[in-house]
């Protein structure tokens, strides 16, 4: 999944297209369990985005581990100084030890700092709606640019 962002991004960028790719330190409410998130973002209009995500969820006493992949949709308030604020919505695959195996919806909101011309950090907080796996995810993480 994440060669499979990285070539679409070298492809897209060719374009001249907005992009960026971050990494995340993310934390699972079901589970206690902590994680890391892979996101490729793309500026489908002028402040409209779309980001593949794939998040690794570290297995715990309470609960194995989860991969997810998402598909958000993330619009964008630019409020100036660099710093932007998002609300987004998206499509959920969950799938876990056992036989969890589910589809489901994300509802959050992020913000964002530009701390240069090609780096931000940011913060993204999910609810993940999921059959048998609903749950909270915090996430903070580095963007780059490109």
């Amino acid at each position: 999944m994440l060669a499979i962002m990285i070539a679409a991004a070298t492809n897209i960028t060719a374009k001249g297209a907005n992009m960026a790719f971050g990494v995340d330190y993310n934390y699972s409410s079901k589970g206690g369990g902590s994680g890391v998130g892979f996101q490729l973002e793309y500026e489908l209009l002028k402040n409209l985005r779309i980001a593949p995500e794939f998040i690794y969820t570290f297995s715990t006493d309470d609960c194995g581990h989860f991969t997810n992949v998402n598909i958000n949709l993330q619009y964008v308030v630019k409020t100036g100084s660099g710093f932007d604020l998002y609300p987004m919505v998206g499509l959920a695959y969950v799938n876990g030890e056992g036989d969890l195996n589910n589809c489901g919806m994300n509802l959050g909101c992020g913000a964002e700092f530009s701390l240069s011309s090609e780096l931000s950090i940011y913060t993204e907080q999910t609810l993940q709606l999921v059959n048998d796996a609903t749950r909270f995810i915090p996430a903070f993480g580095l963007k780059y640019k490109f």
